[in-house]
């Protein structure tokens, strides 16, 4: 009896039609990516037709990476599903990161695996079941591909020989076409040329993904010279002329996800609780408070603490990964400062030590202590949401303070960056009521999202009420510094209540999404012996400010009178003065006007700011 005909390996395709064919879907995965940017796809269409360097810009990598794999394999279904896999995944996830964070996929976001994880929490359940979904069904379909089809007869050399010409013509090219700023300048933006999501839906995410790559390293600004620096950098007073007793404990925290968005017209919190309770009367009471404008929107903490204990604006160097990856060797910043000035410095943060990395570029900075989970703090502490408990957070920060408070004649610098709010929100506390009464009909999970938001909320501001209460009393000096890092990523809400994205009629921008609450508190004894609120008086701060995240910790030590121990820090508050805010979605000058642009003068001051910060973070 016959042996029943075997099917695996019972297809293949010929060299010619399978080159036909490579290029054939590389045009599919090209048009189907040009599909997924939602707000521009018509233009992004139109830009290509209009320019025909952007389809080959962007049709290339595609083409020369399925080529490259066919060369690598001689198996065309193979080679063409795992670019598909490739190309739409990445594109996918760019569409998503633009819409949810108004921030582009980068190279560096290759490294995030668990902010990515994050960026997918932020959605709600059935996008993450439909990846799941997703990538079973990839998995099926590659198996499915390599039983059934066999590769082509191309013997060996034939196949060095395409790997090597894809390398060798992209190599050739790279550094002729993608690098090059004139011809990616050249190209029209539909929005914003300060926005690089505007950038990447209007010029393509593969182009922009790969020109990005250059940003990945810093070049020296232009004019800069070490030397101008060098001479510059010296401390106007030694530390030595601070007396030990005129120096208050010093307590900076850095709240996940802490805004005012319940503020919002659109909410009402009559009958409730309101979210800012604590924060509100705090901030009355406080010596500065007001808004922040930091760099990231919807994650990315990293780049505002970096801000805030640098005194530097990562956007000076123009670059696509964190700020912490930039980081390593000695760097003289914020917690350095304070130990030359005799203060213990330690860091807290209730996640894993070596995401952001850091674990070394606490070290780096000059913090002598940093608790983290399974080094200070245990893994199996109270969980709320996923992540351990404002709660639990406290008691650490306290836990490291009280010695210092009952016994202990040597001052703390303690950094705390908190974690429990972190996204994504649906469904993080469960079915959680909303809390809150509204116009807006949200949809369901929408109202999920800000119900379960706004529930961190309250825990941060009930746990940040009984740390101030606790240390009112206190005959011990402190300085208390309160700050969220960015806003939640609410691209259905923002859109239901008219704010940020496209809300100008609405009375609120773009730059109103990037402003986060902040406040400089002292407790009594301390005011009794640092000059902070005369300090405040003589600069013109009070309630109502408004200014960069990079200039928190040096207003800090210009409020406390410690702001000659760096020249830096010195020269980043008189920025301050006269350019308070610079984000990539505009410019807020001295005189409150916004705008895209610097006028000439103050374009001076930004350029020397950015050279400085330059010299701080790798010449120094």
């Amino acid at each position: 009896m016959a042996e029943p005909r075997k099917l695996r390996g019972r297809f293949s395709v010929g060299n010619i039609p399978a080159f036909l064919l490579i290029i054939v879907f590389s045009c599919i995965i090209f048009i189907a990516m040009g599909l997924f940017p939602q707000m521009y796809t018509k233009l992004y269409i139109s830009s290509c037709l209009s320019n025909p360097v952007l389809i080959f810009l962007n049709l290339l990598p595609i083409f020369l990476f399925m080529l490259f794999f066919y060369g690598l394999t001689a198996h065309l279904p193979f080679s063409v599903l795992l670019t598909s896999v490739v190309f739409l995944s990445m594109g996918l996830i760019n569409n998503y990161k633009i819409l949810f964070r108004n921030d582009p996929f980068v190279v560096s976001d290759l490294s995030l695996g668990r902010e990515l994880i994050g960026i997918l929490g932020d959605f709600d359940s059935s996008l993450l079941l439909a990846s799941i979904i997703g990538i079973i069904i990839l998995l099926i379909l590659f198996f499915l591909v390599l039983f059934f089809f066999r590769a082509a007869k191309l013997s060996w050399w034939k196949r060095v020989i395409i790997c090597l010409l894809c390398i060798l013509t992209m190599a050739g090219i790279y550094p002729a076409m993608y690098t090059k700023t004139d011809i990616y300048d050249s190209l029209p933006v539909w929005g914003s040329i300060y926005s690089k999501s505007d950038q990447y839906s209007s010029k393509g995410w593969v182009y922009s993904f790969i020109y990005e790559i250059k940003k990945l390293t810093v070049d020296p600004p232009d004019g800069y010279d070490i030397k101008d620096y060098e001479n510059r950098d010296e401390s106007n007073v030694s530390a030595s002329a601070y007396d030990q007793s005129v120096k208050p404990h010093v307590i900076m925290i850095m709240s996940e996800a802490f805004t005012d968005l319940s503020e919002n017209e659109n909410f009402d919190f009559t009958g409730y609780r309101d979210p800012l309770k604590n924060y509100k009367s705090i901030a009355k009471e406080a010596v500065v408070s007001g808004h922040l404008a930091v760099d990231v929107f919807g994650g990315g903490t990293a780049t505002t603490e970096f801000e805030v204990l640098s005194a530097i604006d990562i956007d000076a160097f123009d670059s696509s990964t964190s700020p912490y990856d930039l980081i390593r060797k000695d760097f003289y910043c914020l917690p350095g400062i304070m130990n030359d000035l005799g203060y213990d410095t330690v860091a807290i943060h209730p996640g894993d030590g070596w995401f952001y990395n850091r674990d070394n570029v606490y070290d780096y900075m000059g913090f002598g202590q940093f608790l983290s989970i399974g080094d200070g703090i245990d893994e199996n502490s109270e969980m709320k949401g996923s992540y351990i408990s404002e709660a639990v957070t406290y008691d650490y920060i306290n836990e490291v303070l009280l010695p210092y408070l009952e016994n202990s004649d040597t001052p703390l610098f303690e950094f705390c960056v908190t974690i429990q709010n972190h996204g994504g929100y649906s469904m993080k506390y469960g079915e959680y009521p909303a809390g809150f009464n509204s116009k807006v009909d949200f949809e369901y999970w929408d109202e999920n999202q800000l119900s379960n938001y706004f529930c961190g909320v309250i825990d941060a501001d009930e746990e940040l009420g009984d740390f101030i209460d606790s240390l009112k009393d206190s005959d011990e000096p402190v300085v208390v510094v309160y700050w969220g890092d960015h806003y939640p990523s609410f691209k259905n809400v923002y859109a239901a209540i008219g704010y940020g994205y496209q809300s100008e009629e609405s009375g609120y921008t773009d730059m109103d999404m990037f402003y986060t609450p902040f406040f400089i508190w002292q407790n009594d004894a301390a005011a009794e012996i640092t000059p902070l609120a005369d300090n405040a008086a003589s600069l013109g701060l009070g309630h109502d400010e408004l200014f960069n995240a990079s200039f928190l910790g040096s207003t800090l030590l210009e409020l406390l009178g410690f702001d000659d121990m760096s020249a830096f820090m010195s020269f980043a508050n008189e920025v301050r003065e006269e350019i308070p805010v610079k984000i990539a979605r505009g410019y807020v000058d001295g005189e409150g006007n916004v705008t895209e642009t610097l006028s000439a003068d103050l374009a001076v001051i930004d350029e020397e700011y950015v050279k400085w910060s330059y010299y701080m973070m790798f010449d120094r």
